[in-house]
């Protein structure tokens, strides 16, 4: 493991970069919001590419609002109406997505420098300490993200969180894929496969209605390979009111490896532009796939320039809303950990040639 500088935030706080090498990969992740800045893949003729969208330093992510790489907590995704309630009482969030709240708010996981914990020679594990009411939610809670960079280029997330209160927990990755290399253009040329018979659609405030709609007929239907571009329709009602795909996908397996032997089975996603193949496994009930529709003009690595569809996201996690809706909709499962309890869940990115 190679540890380096990697920049001052506008407290004074240094931020550190960790670069992991296995095989024919390498990872790079800074303690600067528990973010993913580099996965790079080296193909067998030699070629080494990035597959996600970052920037040079930690003046980028401090200053940035696209979460590249970051992980995002206490609750990852929307909230309607920027509240919820938990145990009868009614805990109010900030408003920082029209009247709702997204990842969080603004002050979120993605925007403080972690604890480093531990490494080995290919993991590294940070931590970070929530208090009572951080972000308008309850409980002290204790978080740790653990990256490991596996032989066969698989990049394992592991999260554990425990809280003195019952309070929500919906941790995730943002990272942005572009198989072709960041900073190479438009990922609508990818194919994609969800392996999800339904997914939620959203109102017209983004959140979503309750319903588990079937991807059968529809432009959401990525159960095979589809090519992003055949299936982005922005005249298709779901896809107008997000600029293209920004919807939960119901996964048909949340199990998606053996937690026992660490094998992996079958990914519930799948990117491929024909040359790589990103496979996604989770152990949560649900994926976020984003089409990268909103990151607009912005300065990445290298100064090269990053725009609209350039990336894209695949997200696990709980249902968006889901502490408010799982009371009335059995689909959506409420992402409530209790006090003394552990959260621990699992996602992992692997990449391989086609």
């Amino acid at each position: 493991m190679v540890v380096r500088d990697f920049g001052q935030i506008s407290t004074g706080e240094t931020a550190h970069l960790y670069t992991v090498k296995n095989g024919n990969a390498e990872v790079s992740v800074t303690d600067f919001g528990a973010t993913l800045v580099n996965f790079i893949y080296t193909s067998k003729d030699g070629k080494k590419t990035d597959i996600v969208l970052g920037y040079d330093d930690v003046k980028g992510y401090e200053d940035g609002d696209k979460f590249f790489g970051a992980t995002v907590g206490r609750s990852a995704n929307r909230i309607g109406n920027a509240s919820f309630k938990l145990n009868g009482k009614e805990y109010k969030l900030t408003e920082n997505d029209g009247t709702n709240n997204l990842h969080s708010g603004p002050c979120g996981y993605e925007k403080r420098i972690w604890d480093y914990i531990e490494s080995a020679e290919n993991s590294i594990t940070f931590g970070l300490k929530s208090a009572d009411m951080d972000q308008g939610y309850p409980g002290n809670a204790c978080i740790t993200v653990q990256y490991t960079l596996t032989a066969d280029a698989a990049l394992v997330i592991r999260y554990t969180a425990v809280s003195d209160k019952d309070t929500v927990m919906n941790l995730t990755n943002h990272s942005y894929f572009n198989l072709n290399g960041e900073g190479s253009g438009s990922i609508l040329s990818h194919k994609i496969k969800i392996s999800a018979e339904h997914f939620t659609p959203v109102d017209k405030r983004l959140i979503p209605s309750g319903e588990l709609r079937s991807v059968a007929g529809t432009k959401f239907d990525l159960r095979e390979f589809t090519k992003i571009s055949d299936n982005f329709d922005l005249s298709d009602e779901q896809m107008n009111l997000t600029g293209g795909f920004d919807h939960n996908f119901a996964l048909d397996h949340s199990i998606s490896f053996d937690n026992d032997s660490n094998m992996l089975l079958a990914p519930c996603a799948e990117v491929t532009n024909d040359v790589l193949k990103l496979s996604v496994y989770t152990d949560l009930p649900g994926i976020q796939f984003y089409s990268g529709n909103f990151i607009g003009n912005v300065k990445g690595k290298a100064g090269k320039e990053y725009n609209s569809q350039d990336g894209l996201c695949l997200e696990s996690q709980y249902y968006p809303d889901s502490i408010n809706k799982a009371a009335d909709f059995d689909a959506f499962e409420a992402p409530i950990l209790k006090a003394g309890k552990v959260y621990t869940t699992k996602t992992v990115y692997k990449v391989s040639e086609v």
